[in-house]
């Protein structure tokens, strides 16, 4: 389940650079919102990697698939300050599902870490891979209209939501 969710994750983030190109925007301002939302939004992941070890891995994993979805309203605005906004809330969900999650897989097992969170990575690995692509090919084939996209952040929030971290022992926080 969170190798689906890191694909879906990693996908969302890597969908800016080929956006901006789409949407026709100005190159400077696309570089500015990015460099921006990133730095701001991954400046936090010790903030959420902190609080995720004191019991709150679920909800923020939860809070990361939502707001990563934002992503998909890239092309109903053309408005700088709005498209900021997205960008940010993108880069916030990135920043608070990667700690939380990252921290849950590594407690799946006492002797296997390795596999499992490189079995982790490459989840976002492939879907940061074929962000572009796919993205591309539905704003193609659906006309600029991007909420088809998101069938993925909302098939990962219930799988997540489904998981019962508090009864399970390896999902214990410390």
């Amino acid at each position: 389940i969170l190798f689906i969710c890191h694909f879906t994750i990693d996908m969302f983030v890597g969908i800016w650079p080929i956006y901006k190109s789409l949407g026709e925007l100005d190159m400077v301002r696309a570089g500015m919102i990015a460099m921006v939302g990133g730095i701001f939004g991954n400046m936090l992941q010790i903030v959420f990697g902190l609080y995720g070890d004191c019991g709150f891995r679920k909800l923020f994993i939860l809070i990361g698939t939502l707001l990563m979805s934002a992503g998909c309203f890239y092309p109903y605005t053309q408005n700088y300050g709005l498209l900021l906004f997205l960008v940010f809330s993108v880069y916030l969900g990135s920043s608070a599902f990667h700690p939380s999650a990252t921290g849950s897989v590594a407690m799946l097992t006492k002797t296997k870490k390795g596999l499992a969170i490189s079995s982790f990575i490459s989840g976002g690995a492939i879907g940061f891979a074929f962000s572009q692509v796919i993205y591309k090919k539905t704003f193609l084939i659906f006309n600029s209209r991007t909420l088809i996209l998101l069938i993925l952040p909302i098939v990962s929030f219930i799988l997540v939501w489904l998981i019962d971290f508090k009864e399970n022992k390896k999902f214990k926080n410390i």
